[in-house]
């Protein structure tokens, strides 16, 4: 393809990032890698919406230029390398099926995101409210002496919740980490039963 602008268009930083780097460390809206021009330790490398951001060297540059410093290559090679890697057509223009089918990919990845999201913090809010109504059974089942397989049942529970809770919270701003929940979804549901 020999239309810098329409391939801008067509392939976001974050889906060219994942493309060459893997899956990142997404925190909201951004996804974070150690970055693939130097060796460190911390990830500095950050792939937004719209561009790229090495905070190790201030370097900062959109899809053309992440693969021209990728590969060490020039401007023109760099979109020939996209168009052969994205299945982009080189010397004439992108047909409207391909970017109709480009465009519903990029809003499926942004559904799948919503409803990963919805599920996180709805079983999140759930597993506050489990965790708090049985803090308080807890509290009243000990303080009338009640039955001891009761107590040992409600104190196992709160223990279970508070170590889901941990994983959750630790997840909040983690979107790896809400994937590897929601595959365990359905295990999750049980102890929330």
């Amino acid at each position: 393809m020999n239309n810098p602008e329409q391939i801008k268009q067509l392939l976001t930083p974050i889906m060219v990032a994942q493309h060459y780097l893997g899956q990142g460390k997404t925190k909201g809206n951004k996804v974070w890698y150690k970055s693939p021009f130097r060796n460190e330790r911390t990830a500095s490398f950050m792939v937004e919406e719209e561009t790229f951001h090495d905070f190790g060297d201030g370097w900062h540059g959109d899809v053309i230029d992440f693969v021209e410093r990728y590969y060490n290559t020039d401007f023109i090679n760099a979109m020939k390398i996209l168009s052969r890697d994205f299945g982009l057509p080189e010397d004439e223009p992108i047909s409207k099926e391909v970017e109709q089918y480009i465009k519903r990919k990029r809003e499926e990845e942004q559904q799948m995101k919503r409803n990963l999201d919805n599920w996180f913090n709805s079983t999140y809010n759930k597993l506050c409210d489990e965790l708090h109504i049985t803090e308080k059974v807890i509290k009243n089942t000990a303080m009338q002496n009640k039955l001891v397989g009761l107590w040992k049942y409600l104190y196992n529970r709160e223990s279970k919740l508070n170590y889901l809770w941990e994983i959750f919270f630790d997840a909040v701003d983690d979107e790896q980490k809400k994937l590897e929940l929601w595959r365990d979804k359905e295990e999750i549901e049980k102890c929330l039963k």
